[in-house]
Parts: structure tokens; C-alpha cells; sequence
């Protein structure tokens, strides 16, 4: 029986998980992935359900306005569960694409984290810090600088594997024009 040539062989995935080192802290790396489209529409769900239940969250009769003061509360209102949604949608997004990391040490803290005060006491600065979810989203939440890297970094891969599909679809025949036609 001859073997099978599969698609997924010949195609190179350009979301595929890599490693990327954090620039500024040598042998810190981070284990990064790009959702794909149903991982994507999961994160999306996931901010709108956080940000719906969150403590932000409004009450629904509050967004009835009765007079043009109410109005503008109710737009007010409405514009900080849109930034709340963008934050939380964000937050997922980051817990998804962050698979692992290596090399991050206590004594890199005071790095990450300039605005906090790190307690090392007790704790050896080389020891690495591990990877879980709670230890990411501290990061994505505490630190301003890790937290715009990491989603700078995000965007460029994503427009440049959405700029290679783009590239790759103009050599694709043109679809058929599948649209009913008009009965007389």
C-alpha cells in the first residue's frame, strides 16, 4: 500500500509554538503560541462572560436613561465595560499564548516589577521561578513592561502570518460566483 501524503506534511505551520527570549534578561524565554480560530472565539467568550460577571459589571436597569444626565452615566457605564472586556479579553488572550517559560529568577523580579516592592528574603535570587498561571497573569497585571512586550510581540507575529496567508491565497484560483440569481 503506498503511504499517504498528508497536506499537514508539506505546509508550514507559521503559528506554530517558539521559543522567544524577553530581551533585556538573558535565559528568560518564553514558550509562545498564536490561537487559532476557535481558540480565539473561546478567549473572546471567556472576557465577555468575565466581564459580564465581573465587579464592574451594570446593572441592567441602570441602563435605561430616563433624562440626559442618565444618559451620559449610561455611556459612562458602557464605556468602562467595553475597556473592562478589552482588559479581561486581553488577559485570556495571554494566559492562551503563553505556554511555559524558562529562565525567569527571583533576582529578575526587580526588573519586571519596578513599581513593587520584591521581598527576596528567604528565597535564593537564582532560584527559577515556575511557570503557572497564576505566576503569568501576576506579570501580564503587575508589570507594564512585560505585559506591552508580550503583546507587541503577539501583534507583529500575527500580522506577519496573517500577511504570509494573505500572500498565499493570491495565487488561489478566484472563487465561483455561487450567489442566486435573480428568478424572472
Amino acid at each position: 500500500m503506498p503511504e499517504i501524503l498528508k497536506i499537514s506534511d508539506l505546509v508550514e505551520d507559521l503559528a506554530a509554538p517558539r521559543w522567544v527570549d524577553y530581551p533585556e534578561i538573558p535565559g528568560f524565554r518564553l514558550h509562545l503560541r498564536l490561537p487559532d480560530i476557535p481558540e480565539a472565539a473561546r478567549i473572546m467568550s471567556l472576557a465577555i462572560k468575565a466581564g459580564l460577571q465581573g465587579p464592574q459589571a451594570v446593572p441592567a436597569a441602570s441602563l435605561q436613561p430616563e433624562s440626559d444626565s442618565e444618559e451620559d452615566e449610561r455611556q459612562a457605564a458602557l464605556r468602562v465595560m467595553a475597556v473592562a472586556d478589552m482588559v479581561e479579553h486581553q488577559l485570556q488572550e495571554k494566559r492562551f499564548c503563553v505556554a511555559g517559560w524558562e529562565g525567569l529568577k527571583v533576582e529578575h523580579l526587580a526588573r519586571l516589577l519596578p513599581r513593587q516592592k520584591v521581598q527576596v528574603e528567604g528565597a535564593a535570587p537564582e532560584r527559577e521561578l515556575t511557570f503557572c498561571p497564576e505566576n503569568l497573569e501576576f506579570l501580564v497585571r503587575h508589570s507594564p513592561d512585560f505585559s506591552n512586550w508580550l503583546g507587541k510581540y503577539l501583534r507583529q507575529w500575527k500580522k506577519e502570518f496573517e500577511a504570509q496567508e494573505e500572500k498565499d491565497n493570491e495565487n488561489l484560483p478566484p472563487a465561483p460566483d455561487i450567489s442566486p440569481t435573480p428568478s424572472a
